[in-house]
């Protein structure tokens, strides 16, 4: 606004006569100018990647207890390199589980939200955090749908649909890092 407009609004403001008038107008200007803006998606818009991580061999292949601090699923916008990792992570091109899924299990589920569909995740894997440095951490599992078991799938993320997808983890047969 410019210094004519703060006049005008101050004008209005104290002259008793034009105040329920001027009430009424910034209110509806409010109301009107409101859209929804920062309200939550309807459920039915929401798009959700939901699967299941299947430990071959079950719980008796699993590592030893000391090796393995936490196990989460990432899932990338573009292929992941050494260099962006992080960046991709926050900059919203990467979706993961912030807390460590079920440890020492034959199976466990995970579920996110993908926020800003339709988009495609070209790289979803299944990581190990084996010591407390957040940089500790290697693949275990690739979502994969072809007879190539260590070659990653592409998934298409439309709106308001939800995905369910399976990662098979081998302990004897990890799939090379990405980078």
């Amino acid at each position: 606004m410019n210094f004519k407009s703060y006049r005008i609004i101050d004008n209005l403001m104290r002259n008793d006569k034009y105040l329920p008038i001027t009430i009424a107008l910034l209110l509806t200007f409010c109301l009107l100018s409101c859209d929804g803006g920062l309200a939550p998606k309807p459920e039915s818009e929401k798009s959700y990647l939901n699967g299941t991580l299947r430990f071959v061999n079950g719980i008796a292949d699993w590592p030893h207890e000391d090796s393995i601090l936490a196990v989460r699923v990432v899932a990338f916008k573009k292929f992941p390199d050494s260099t962006g990792i992080f960046a991709d992570i926050l900059s919203g091109n990467a979706y993961f589980t912030l807390a460590s899924l079920p440890l020492f299990v034959d199976s466990s589920r995970f579920a996110f939200e993908i926020t800003d569909s339709p988009t495609d995740l070209v790289y979803i894997a299944a990581i190990q955090q084996f010591d407390t440095l957040i940089t500790s951490q290697r693949v275990i599992g690739l979502y994969n749908i072809s007879d190539e078991k260590h070659k990653p799938s592409t998934i298409r993320i439309e709106p308001g649909k939800h995905y369910d997808i399976t990662i098979d983890i081998d302990f004897k047969d990890l799939p090379p890092m990405p980078f």
